[in-house]
């Protein structure tokens, strides 16, 4: 890995890494919900390590279980391969998100 070669580079391990969607359950959650007054019905985004849909998503379903979480991934993506063909593979020229 480019990481382990690089004395100034880090690994993050997004897919992997818990404070991905923490990071966006203590912050980003809170704050569309306090921006929104708390008179939100649903949320969507694209995803690229699915870090912000998971942890937005968890808070605001915590907050109100009647709020819809959307997820918008487009063609060409890893999850839309996932989730239409059981593949963790992008197809195509890759898609917006990655």
């Amino acid at each position: 890995r480019a990481a382990e070669a690089l004395d100034n580079a880090v690994w993050a391990n997004q897919f992997d890494n818990e404070a991905n969607w923490k990071g966006h359950y203590l912050s980003t959650g809170p704050e569309i919900l306090q921006q929104t007054a708390g008179n939100i019905h649903a949320f969507t985004c694209a995803t690229g390590t699915g870090g912000t849909f998971a942890g937005v998503s968890k808070y605001l379903k915590e907050q109100s279980s009647a709020i819809q979480t959307v997820l918008a991934d487009p063609p060409g993506s890893v999850l839309y391969s996932h989730f239409t063909q059981g593949k963790m593979e992008r197809t195509g020229t890759g898609s917006i998100t990655e």
